[in-house]
């Protein structure tokens, strides 16, 4: 469920944790951005009625009805793009669409995610940035694009094989990009 997915963020909150670093495997909308790139989320877009907030008031938690306007923070984007230019690494900065799985989506609804703004789409991550915005937790979002949504490149069928060699392929280098960014947060 949404709320077993942000838990371990309440944990976090509970803990004393301020700010988290989140990644993911996404498709990209976005034909400019290729296989491999690295996108630093800066908004998204939740087609699911369902939320992590829904049910239940905790207050040491924060707020149930939760500002999302900076919900990914403006300042950990800056450093993110910092620190991949240093590296010498294209990032992105896109909009994230969050689509229930497990199936990917069809090529009609990545046309509609297209036309709505989104970038890249995905089946994660967005519960927990709901907790983390309601909790007042920095967050940071950097997704790698691990293949081409539905009907951008047609001569290809999606696969989940595919999502796991490109995240092998680029592993080394996302490690050395979140590294370098955790330092950075750690210096400032």
């Amino acid at each position: 469920t949404m709320n077993e997915i942000a838990f371990p963020v309440w944990v976090l909150k509970q803990i004393g944790v301020n700010t988290i670093i989140m990644t993911n495997a996404a498709g990209t909308i976005n034909e400019e951005y290729s296989v491999g790139d690295f996108v630093t989320v800066v908004d998204h877009i939740k087609l699911t009625a369902d939320s992590p907030l829904r049910g239940f008031d905790i207050n040491e938690l924060g707020p149930r009805f939760v500002d999302m306007t900076k919900a990914y923070s403006p300042s950990l984007v800056e450093i993110a793009k910092e620190v991949a230019y240093g590296f010498g690494f294209d990032i992105h900065e896109g909009v994230y669409a969050f689509m229930g799985g497990p199936q990917y989506e069809t090529p009609a609804e990545v046309r509609m995610l297209g036309v709505l703004g989104a970038d890249i789409v995905g089946m994660s991550t967005v519960p927990e940035v709901i907790a983390a915005a309601q909790c007042g937790i920095n967050t940071l979002v950097i997704s790698c694009v691990t293949n081409y949504a539905a009907g951008i490149n047609s001569e290809q069928s999606l696969n989940h094989s595919e999502v796991l060699n490109t995240g092998k392929d680029v592993s080394e280098s996302f490690a050395l990009l979140i590294n370098g960014i955790i330092d950075r947060i750690k210096t400032e």
